[in-house]
């Protein structure tokens, strides 16, 4: 014979009361993203790093996590792309207002990525001929070049 332990009316109210309570304060548990130094009502660029946790074209999902692509600013107006793969494209970035002027160093063409910062999830967003990153304040350099 099998035994069944039933609860009352009251405990069950009590479990299900803190059962709901744990999946609310489990789902409104987003990841904090750092706040950046700030210019502003925008992030300071110079002397930053920032990790691209999205990437991908207006209109589509975002794609997966990218945990470890990251953009940095050095103090002389230089940047690095850093994919996880190996180091990626290099150049010179200026901020206009909200635009931030990327050249490459290879075709030397600039890219003005049109800047939003998201201050409630402190998360800086890049948009340029439909395509977008956002981006987390990933701490301060300290590079010259």
């Amino acid at each position: 014979m099998t035994r069944f332990t039933t609860f009352s009316d009251t405990k069950k109210k009590t479990f299900l009361a803190l059962a709901t309570l744990l999946l609310l304060q489990v789902g409104f548990s987003q990841k904090q993203h750092k706040v950046p130094p700030m210019n502003g009502n925008m992030p300071r660029i110079a002397q930053t790093a920032w990790r691209i946790f999205k990437l991908y074209k207006s209109g589509n999902a975002p794609a997966a996590d990218n945990a470890a692509d990251v953009l940095v600013f050095c103090r002389t107006n230089r940047f690095s792309y850093v994919p996880s793969t190996g180091i990626g494209p290099q150049g010179t970035f200026k901020v206009q207002g909200r635009l931030l002027v990327l050249t490459n160093d290879s075709d030397k063409k600039p890219a003005a990525y049109k800047m939003s910062w998201l201050p409630g999830q402190n998360i800086l967003k890049l948009e340029e001929g439909g395509i977008i990153f956002e981006m987390e304040y990933n701490g301060e350099t300290n590079c010259n070049g």
